[in-house]
């Protein structure tokens, strides 16, 4: 009731723009937000568009990292932390590595 009176008054004093605002606003206070959503299709595309390489789906705790599991990134007291996470890993070849080194980032 009160979220609806909010936008409704929104409406009146913010226009469509404020009261589209702040629904959004709304949204995004009631979970995590995300920008961009991949699938174990698109992630590994974007992956090696962008220089990865042997790129593998992963389980929570799996990683070619030595010790990752330790770290609890994503196991927690032998939990899954978000079990309908989506997990990748993959490597960057050194020449790709070496080349990024040179790049000039603007500030």
């Amino acid at each position: 009731m009160r979220r609806t009176a909010a936008i409704a008054s929104a409406s009146v004093f913010l226009g469509p723009r404020g009261a589209a605002a702040l629904r959004e606003g709304l949204f995004r206070n009631v979970g995590e937000v995300h920008q961009w959503m991949y699938d174990r299709y698109s992630l590994p595309r974007v992956l090696r568009q962008v220089g990865f390489a042997s790129i593998q789906e992963r389980l929570a705790g799996e990683s070619d990292i030595p010790g990752f599991a330790g770290y609890e990134l994503e196991i927690i007291r032998g939990r899954e932390r978000k079990p309908d996470s989506l997990y990748m890993e993959g490597r960057k070849p050194a020449a790709t590595r070496d080349l990024q080194k040179n790049v000039q980032l603007p500030l």
